[in-house]
């Protein structure tokens, strides 16, 4: 049942051992074999439960530190991203780079946009759309 050597080993020592200890409460048995199989078979079954919980324990273990390892590498991965973004972003024309930041990083509307700019929702959007494409294009160059 346990399929190596060195467990079944230690398995029947831990018997051994349990049998022992209990040596003055072995008297009245009358079957002495079925009653070391019983134990056996309980220990046996005790010790995969034991492995099973140890193995997913470590499933966990290793999920866990995956998951840790791919949180700060996408971390990484996404202060490049931002810095490249941010150098996109100083590459714009002065008007559509305070569009750009007006709207992304501030989160005001067209119209609040226009009012603080003094143009027009058209000319914001208009703006907005040239700067988002000269982003990508820029981030398109540095992949």
């Amino acid at each position: 049942m346990i399929k190596t050597e060195a467990q079944a080993q230690e398995i029947t020592q831990e018997i051994f051992i349990k049998l022992w200890r209990h040596r003055d409460k072995l008297a009245p048995i009358e079957q002495p074999e079925a009653y070391i199989f019983a134990i056996a078979a309980h220990h046996t079954l005790d010790h995969i439960r034991k492995r099973l919980n140890e193995n997913k324990m470590l499933q966990r273990l290793a999920a866990r530190l995956s998951s840790a390892h791919n949180d700060t590498e996408e971390q990484l991965l996404l202060k490049d991203k931002e810095a490249l973004v941010q150098q996109a972003i100083d590459q714009l024309p002065p008007q559509q780079k305070a569009v750009y930041l007006l709207s992304r990083q501030q989160g005001l509307s067209y119209e609040d946009i226009a009012r603080e700019m003094d143009i027009s929702p058209n000319t914001v959007r208009n703006h907005l759309v040239k700067a988002l494409q000269s982003i990508r294009a820029w981030l398109d160059q540095q992949e």
